[in-house]
């Protein structure tokens, strides 16, 4: 009886020592809480990207095919199921490692003034962004910007790694960074002289869409294996570096990250440049 006590005891004591311990350890893995993660260097996830044989966002050309003769108030209600997709599944689905590296894309944070999260319930940002895009760059730009976003569904680990983690902008130095990893910009864009903000916007759009009117002619290109694996990694490596939200204009009209997105888009644009698929300027 003395025996069975005691290991009735010393399992109680075992459970209470796991109790204590598995928050320990959880706790040295997230660092306290998911939102302060460390997050792995840039150069790690360029690395990831570039292990890649398809590149990212290629599943938006047969999206693309299905929106892009699709009404415009359509394609807006098509948009805004794949904003609503990734706040449901990051609020009952996402796991902890996922949370954390989109945790500033989905509620804001750092230089993310508007998170996916206020997207559709910030009342001037719904009446402004969708008609604006439709007017700079038409109804068939408006479905390549649409179908870029829908090639990331919610949940996927493209959409972690293109869409979450920190990207920043230098202007005084002209560096990007991902993840606090530096990477020197060349011919690095400011503000032209008097440029107002809808001005800035509007130059970060346009020349937004002639990117992705050649990522669209390299995805194409791929699909009928005219691209090498090493084009692919080149490919990837600056897509990854320019963030999702630079490839597809999605963004609220904020100065600093106009400036961001024109640098990204530059640099994405002088990649493409090299692969032979020039972007007109």
């Amino acid at each position: 009886m003395y025996f069975k006590k005691l290991n009735l005891v010393s399992l109680i004591v075992l459970c209470l020592l796991l109790m204590i311990a598995i928050p320990n350890f959880a706790q040295k893995r997230f660092s306290g809480t998911e939102g302060t993660q460390q997050l792995p260097p840039g150069t790690e996830v360029i690395k990831m990207a570039r292990a890649r044989t398809e590149p990212l966002g290629f599943k938006a050309l047969k999206v693309y095919d299905n929106v892009k003769s699709k009404p415009f108030e359509e394609n807006v209600k098509f948009s805004n199921q794949w904003i609503r997709s990734h706040i449901n599944y990051y609020d009952k689905k996402a796991a902890p490692r996922y949370r954390v590296y989109v945790k500033d894309m989905i509620d804001g944070g750092g230089d993310v003034t508007l998170g996916m999260r206020g997207w559709l319930s910030d009342p001037q940002n719904v009446a402004w962004w969708d008609s604006t895009i439709r007017k700079l760059v038409g109804d068939d730009g408006y479905a390549r910007v649409v179908a870029l976003n829908a090639a990331f569904p919610a949940g996927s680990e493209d959409y972690r790694i293109v869409y979450g983690g920190t990207r920043r902008f230098d202007p005084k130095t002209s560096t990007m960074s991902l993840n606090g990893t530096p990477q020197k910009v060349e011919l690095a864009i400011g503000l032209q002289t008097n440029e107002t903000r809808d001005q800035s916007f509007e130059r970060m759009t346009k020349l937004g869409d002639a990117v992705r009117q050649q990522i669209f002619n390299f995805y194409d290109a791929y699909a009928k294996r005219k691209v090498t694996a090493a084009q692919v990694s080149q490919f990837n490596e600056s897509f990854i570096v320019a963030g999702g939200c630079a490839m597809a204009n999605t963004a609220p009209n904020e100065l600093d990250r106009t400036i961001r997105y024109l640098n990204a888009l530059n640099h994405m644009a002088q990649t493409l440049d090299s692969l032979g698929f020039q972007v007109q300027r």
